[in-house]
């Protein structure tokens, strides 16, 4: 097992992920965000789009991905990029 000394956030995570798939934060909604051993697996979509990332805790490369056509506006559910992002802060600030 290899011994992690410095980890990314989820928001880090999040960040380095939409980045690296130029993915405007607007328009992504996050069904899922768990942390792995080394890696961040992130289940998000956008109206087009289902993507399921696998991201280093480590050095926020993108590490795999699986993608697939997502038409179905009736399941436009998830968790918006700026509520992540508030939470976060909230949290930080109430911590």
């Amino acid at each position: 097992m290899k011994l992690i000394y410095k980890t990314l956030s989820y928001l880090d995570a999040v960040q380095a992920v939409l980045t690296q798939l130029d993915l405007s934060p607007a328009d992504t909604r996050f069904l899922s965000l768990e942390r792995e051993d080394a890696f961040y697996r992130l289940v998000f979509r956008t109206d087009w789009m289902k993507y399921e990332a696998y991201v280093s805790a480590e050095s926020g490369e993108l590490l795999g991905l699986d993608q697939e056509p997502s038409v179905d506006s009736s399941c436009a559910s998830g968790c918006r990029y700026e509520f992540l992002y508030s939470r976060t802060l909230l949290d930080s600030l109430t911590a």
